[in-house]
């Protein structure tokens, strides 16, 4: 009978080992919260048996910074900064090694209320037909052959250093590529400027100058048959026509402290949002003769998003509530309702992702803790302290690994076959 179940427990194992092998895309995390811009790891994988502990396989110095790293094949892309330069580099999947790196001056003055959070940048690069797009903390934006690390053009949006007295820290939005055009939004805490650019050349193609931006990255979604971008801007929620830069609609939504920062998701024709103590909203959107109509679908306010841009799956919603100091929670996409909230004192920020049935949560004290999807209940698989300082990026997991960017250095965890 022993022997009988030892077999059996060496089975499941290798089976569950087997299906974690193929976590990811073929290493393609090419941008902003992945392929789809969505958090999602598309491949179905089965995490509920992830070994005890992770084993540590590499750590390389890379410079302070927020953003994530992307990779894509064997090489690992990322936007730091070492003094007062900004720089990228571009690392060995293997190993960490340098396979190149390019720096390029970029002072900035922080705000008194804002040192704590450094120069960055914050901004996740992203990669796209064999170039490298980064946009630093001061609005340069510059694109890089991502095989050698060539300049092939930058543009520096701004002719004089970002008046940060109220925007506190910067540009922190991430590029968005579409059809070839790269779109940023940019400006500070009197002007704005939404941004359509020739990716292969950096020419602007259109522009919509209106709304400050917020700290949100844009997504871009068809909604009534329309392609357009949707974000949250300092003060308010937009969908800007892909096409032209036309404002399609806009709504007022301005936290307490102009930081809006979550990446809006869609559903059903629904734009959901939130920001601090304002709880989660979703907009039902509607184009009648040549107008759109805005109308409210639902509100929750038990959950409430400061800086974790959630996860949408299956219908259903996770993320981290900033409410009691962090607590996870799934909730309905469609109507709005709480499934679930966790016990509080998890964590300020999370960076969360999807992969199969679990949850996966990076929160800013470096502790990765899975869970299990579905509406029943909050339900722990495993937590893993993955870093010695704060964890703001997003974790990359590849295959058998695991990539984490802490505050100055690249780390790759492995999901070892020894750990058994």
């Amino acid at each position: 009978m022993k022997i009988y179940l030892e077999r059996k427990f060496v089975i499941t194992v290798s089976i569950i080992l087997l299906a974690l092998s193929n976590i990811g895309l073929a290493n393609d995390w090419p941008q902003w919260r992945g392929p789809d811009r969505d958090g999602i790891i598309k491949e179905q994988v089965l995490l509920e048996a992830l070994p005890e502990s992770l084993n540590l396989q590499w750590k390389a110095e890379v410079g302070k910074g927020y953003g994530s790293p992307v990779v894509s094949g064997e090489r690992i892309y990322l936007l730091t900064r070492k003094g007062e330069n900004e720089l990228v580099g571009c690392y060995k999947l293997a190993n960490g090694e340098v396979i190149w790196q390019q720096e390029y001056p970029a002072p900035f003055k922080v705000n008194q209320y804002a040192v704590k959070f450094g120069k960055g940048p914050f901004s996740t690069p992203i990669l796209h037909e064999g170039m490298l797009y980064t946009l630093g903390i001061g609005g340069i934006l510059s694109c890089f052959d991502a095989a050698s690390g060539e300049l092939k053009w930058r543009n520096s949006f701004s002719e004089k250093p970002l008046d940060t007295s109220h925007f506190f820290v910067g540009t922190a939005m991430s590029p968005l590529i579409e059809d070839g055009i790269c779109f940023i939004h940019l400006g500070e805490e009197n002007s704005g400027k939404l941004l359509a650019l020739d990716a292969k050349t950096g020419e602007e193609k259109w522009r919509w100058e209106g709304d400050k931006p917020g700290y949100a990255s844009p997504i871009a979604a068809t909604l009534g048959g329309v392609r357009q971008i949707i974000t949250l801007s300092q003060t308010s929620c937009l969908g800007i026509d892909i096409e032209n830069g036309k404002l399609l609609w806009q709504i007022p939504y301005a936290s307490e402290w102009k930081e809006n920062i979550i990446t809006p998701l869609i559903y059903n024709e629904k734009v959901i949002y939130s920001g601090v103590n304002r709880g989660t909203s979703a907009l039902q959107l509607k184009e009648m003769e040549n107008e759109w109509a805005t109308m409210p679908a639902w509100h929750n306010d038990d959950i409430t998003m400061y800086m974790s841009t959630p996860v949408l799956l299956d219908g259903k919603i996770y993320g981290l509530s900033h409410t009691s100091k962090g607590q996870f929670f799934c909730m309905d996409a469609e109507t709005g309702e709480t499934d679930w909230l966790s016990a509080g004192r998890q964590g300020q920020n999370a960076a969360v992702v999807a992969a199969g049935d679990c949850i996966i949560a990076l929160t800013t004290n470096a502790d990765m803790i899975v869970f299990k999807q579905g509406p029943q209940a909050f339900e722990l698989v495993r937590q893993y302290s993955v870093a010695e300082s704060a964890t703001w990026a997003y974790p990359i997991l590849l295959k058998n690994q695991i990539i984490i960017k802490d505050e100055q250095s690249l780390l790759m965890w492995g999901i070892g076959r020894n750990e058994f």
